[in-house]
């Protein structure tokens, strides 16, 4: 007998072997087992070898720090690279398990041959157990769906049965679910979060293996924006109030203090209207708002508006101003006050109609008129009574047509006038392109005739004008001159309405006029005094400013060059004067820039005179020996550069 000893309650025993007792190859033990009554097995036999067996290793996973197995309780495994390279050993725990951890400056990467060795307590060695690293799990990312401000779950869709947890993007975490069979998934957001407009969140998945995917990222959306309510100014007394909004919405009506006056929603077709309380009453001059509200409870800016007064005053009429535009102009009631506001209720400015019935209102310099813009006129009476609102749209700013002086037949450059900055292109009358310029700051260009164009005589061209926003302007026409020694015209500047254009030529030739866009005006042949005179079409009216040109043919059909001229306004215009006020040292206006504007008092005294500015203002200084009261009536009159006068224009003093 070897030895005995009690089966542990693992199940397992030992038996330590005697100091004179050696275990030889081939030898052949039995063991028998016997319990506490004292009955025994039969003997189970083993025969003594040399060899043990190799442990059982499991397969790591690429980056894994650790590599485990199982194998003999007491030996020790060791795993190396396939190189011989020793990664660890560790001894088997009682219940077979062992675990070698990877050590810091070593790493397990894919397809990495690894395999561990079992040495028992007598030094005896195993055979290899090999394996191969496994490359790491792909975790496919989530989707997240962008939430809004102040929602209280993310949501999203996964692999069904993974987990998707959400993060700040400072790595705080907001939640975590796992993701539905259906494969979508919804995060609750703590009480103690907020989600705000513009924060960075993100979303990372991970089976069920532990391994995580890549980040999913998005960003908290701000609430939507919800559109004002359009209102109309009521009337002193009425019941009801009505505008038009978004379908569905509800608009709620307040006085300028917060009290609620009624809330409606929205119909179908867009209007609403709110009932006035029985306890309230709408009184002139009343300044009220209206709040639109979407289906989701977020809320729209203010939309103001006052309450008119019950009387019949006259709606002011207002001419629609063009995108840019300094003044705005229209016509009312001599005396009455024209104030004019944006669509929202934001006043733009108001003036006192004059005697003519004109009004002018200046743009403060922190407003601009954009095209499409809508804006309101309300006339008030001398009582506080004020009209109805009288509405127009801010007109798009059009393009001017530049002007192109007819080129002759092989010209290399073809030159005219227009906007300073703006861009004239050429082209043939079929659309080829000539050439392009910037018109210079003196307003003229010039373009050159690109290399492979040749321009002959008679050739239809044309020139447009495109502004530094991209507008277009109209096409200006001309036909290129054959390349003879006609001699040019003269023509007199016709004024605003003649029905004949005049001039001198060589006797015998032709003169044809023509506008700037190359419409015919009329002709005449050049009598033996080298006098002509064109009768002008009868469908057609000459304007003042408008820009025509004459050119004369000999008997063969050769041309000259093109000689331009303008027509002469036949009246001026009054000019604008903004109401002075008591005690003013100096009077100011609008008008024709480099006209000449005079100011008057009611008995002719003259105050002083102005040239008018580029701009258009002018301002003429009040002498000490003049002073202006309340009431005071003032005139003023326009002197354009060929010495025609305009009417006068008169305006009362205000008092201060």
């Amino acid at each position: 007998m070897i030895g005995t000893t009690t089966v542990r309650t693992d199940g397992t025993w030992s038996v330590s072997l005697p100091a004179d007792i050696n275990l030889i190859t081939g030898e052949e033990l039995s063991a028998i087992q016997i319990d506490t009554k004292g009955n025994q097995s039969k003997p189970t036999y083993r025969v003594v070898t040399g060899a043990i067996d190799a442990p059982q290793i499991n397969q790591p996973t690429a980056g894994d720090r650790v590599v485990s197995g199982t194998g003999i309780a007491g030996d020790t495994v060791t795993v190396y690279f396939d190189d011989g390279t020793k990664i660890g050993s560790a001894v088997v725990n009682a219940d077979g398990t062992w675990t070698v951890n990877v050590p810091s400056y070593e790493n397990l990467k894919a397809g990495y041959n690894i395999y561990a060795i079992q040495t028992d307590q007598d030094g005896n060695v195993s055979d290899k157990a090999n394996t191969t690293v496994l490359p790491k799990a792909e975790v496919a990312t989530p989707e997240i769906t962008a939430p809004t401000e102040g929602d209280r779950t993310i949501s999203g869709k996964g692999t069904a049965g993974d987990t998707v947890t959400v993060y700040f993007d400072d790595g705080t975490k907001i939640g975590s679910a796992v993701v539905n069979a259906d494969g979508t998934w919804t995060v609750n957001v703590p009480s103690y979060e907020n989600l705000k407009a513009g924060n960075n969140i993100y979303a990372v998945q991970s089976d069920q293996d532990g391994n995580t995917s890549d980040k999913a990222n998005t960003t908290v959306l701000p609430k939507a924006e919800v559109a004002t309510p359009e209102i109309t100014a009521p009337t002193a007394g009425d019941r009801t109030i009505n505008g038009k909004g978004t379908a569905g919405d509800t608009v709620t009506v307040y006085f300028d203090d917060g009290t609620k006056i009624g809330s409606a929603v929205v119909d179908a077709d867009g209007n609403w209207t709110v009932n006035v309380s029985s306890h309230e009453q709408l009184n002139a001059g009343d300044n009220i708002y209206a709040v639109q509200s979407d289906q989701d409870g977020n809320t729209s800016g203010k939309t103001n508006t006052s309450v008119l007064p019950n009387s019949e005053v006259a709606k002011p009429e207002i001419t629609a101003p063009i995108e840019g535009d300094r003044t705005i102009t229209g016509k009312g009631t001599a005396g009455d006050t024209v104030t004019v506001y944006f669509d929202d209720g934001t006043k733009l400015g108001s003036g006192v109609v004059d005697a003519d019935g004109n009004w002018t209102i200046e743009i403060s310099d922190y407003m601009d008129l954009k095209e499409g813009e809508k804006i309101n006129a309300i006339q008030t009476d001398a009582d506080g009574n004020q009209s109805e609102k009288a509405t127009t749209t801010v007109l798009p700013r059009t393009v001017e047509v530049p002007t192109i002086i007819a080129p002759t037949e092989g010209a290399s450059v073809i030159s005219g006038t227009g906007v300073p900055g703006d861009t004239v292109t050429v082209y043939f009358d079929d659309g080829t392109k000539i050439g392009s310029a910037v018109v210079d700051a003196s307003g003229h260009w010039t373009a050159n005739v690109s290399n492979h164009v040749y321009l002959n005589g008679g050739d239809k061209i044309y020139a447009v004008q495109t502004d530094q926003d991209g507008n277009e302007s109209d096409k200006v026409n001309t036909t290129v001159l054959s390349n003879s020694e006609v001699a040019k015209p003269e023509i007199t500047a016709p004024i605003e309405g003649d029905r004949t254009a005049t001039g001198k030529g060589t006797a015998g030739d032709t003169v044809t006029i023509y506008f700037d866009d190359g419409t015919e005006i009329g002709s005449a042949v050049v009598d033996a005094d080298g006098n002509w005179t064109a009768e002008v079409s009868g469908h057609i009216v000459l304007n003042g400013g408008d820009h025509i040109y004459a050119v004369q043919t000999d008997a063969d059909g050769n041309q000259s060059e093109q000689v331009p001229t303008t027509v002469l306004p036949g009246e001026v215009t009054p000019p604008n004067i903004n109401a002075p006020m008591a005690g003013a040292n100096t009077i100011t206006g609008t008008g024709e820039a480099g006209d000449t504007v005079t100011v008057a008092t009611g008995d002719g005294t003259e105050i002083g005179s102005a040239v008018v500015n580029d701009d258009g203002t002018w301002t003429v200084n009040v002498p000490d020996d003049i002073e202006l009261n309340a009431g005071d009536i003032i005139y003023a009159a326009q002197t354009d550069q060929n010495g025609n006068r305009s009417e006068y224009a008169s305006e009362v003093v205000q008092a201060a």
